[in-house]
């Protein structure tokens, strides 16, 4: 229950068993951003056997670009450090690394000799290869409208349309899932759409449904643009490379 309440602020999570003999917990999480045409990040949290007495390590298995980051992935924020302590719960862990990405300039972080990458700024998130699978798997879940609609996901829907227009899904499981999102999408936005009741003032819980409601139709339309505009990038073309097509002139028989 406790990660199901992080979709409201862009996170999900897949925890499991870490294999190494320690009986030590290990996470998967995917932190959606709320800025548009921006990638969700991937991190990787494990605790350790004298948790929660000690902190769980954390590593980023995405580059994110952030000042408190380090080129290995490792962050510098004082709840992992200095300011832990036991009664902190995951929950506020994985919230203040997504708070930290969404205010990166905040001065609360920035603490003295924490800049590890002083280029942050003119760069975007990139997550390898060999991590995307993972990821996938995570924003898909998390975008999935099945068994019930959470309009809290609606970064996730973003997220993963960047996913999709950046890089190539082999025809695999990661493809297979996003299809069977896909498929039950129109249907839960049909739904949705019928139960949006107009006021004057909008509530939290109607504002986040709007924005999920937009975020779903910018995704199915995306899915209704010619093939040929989709194929273009698998074609190693930008879109702009693509050249108008003059029209022929009529033939007159003589």
């Amino acid at each position: 229950e406790e990660m199901r309440s992080l979709n409201a602020s862009g996170i999900t999570c897949e925890c499991e068993l870490h294999g190494d003999g320690a009986d030590r917990l290990a996470c998967f999480a995917a932190l959606a951003s709320f800025e548009p045409n921006t990638e969700p990040c991937l991190l990787r949290m494990v605790w350790a056997s004298s948790y929660p007495f000690s902190p769980p390590s954390l590593q980023f298995c995405s580059r994110a670009p952030n000042p408190l980051i380090r080129d290995d992935g490792s962050v510098d924020l004082n709840i992992l450090d200095d300011d832990w302590t036991p009664s902190l719960k995951t929950s506020h862990v994985l919230v203040g690394i997504q708070n930290m990405l969404t205010e990166p300039g905040n001065p609360d972080f920035l603490l003295p000799g924490c800049l590890h990458n002083a280029n942050w700024a003119a760069q975007r998130v990139v997550t390898p290869s060999e991590y995307l699978p993972k990821l996938m798997e995570l924003v898909v879940r998390a975008v999935h409208p099945e068994p019930k609609v959470n309009f809290n996901t609606w970064p996730f829907i973003s997220g993963l349309l960047c996913l999709l227009r950046r890089h190539r899904l082999p025809d695999g499981p990661e493809w297979h899932q996003v299809r069977a999102a896909l498929s039950a999408l129109p249907g839960a936005l049909a739904r949705a759409a019928g139960s949006v009741t107009p006021t004057s003032e909008e509530s939290y819980e109607e504002t986040t449904k709007q924005r999920w409601l937009e975020e779903v139709r910018g995704f199915l339309l995306f899915f209704q643009v010619p093939q040929v505009l989709l194929a273009a990038p698998a074609m190693g073309n930008a879109l702009g490379d693509l050249q108008p097509v003059a029209p022929r002139p009529p033939q007159i028989p003589a």
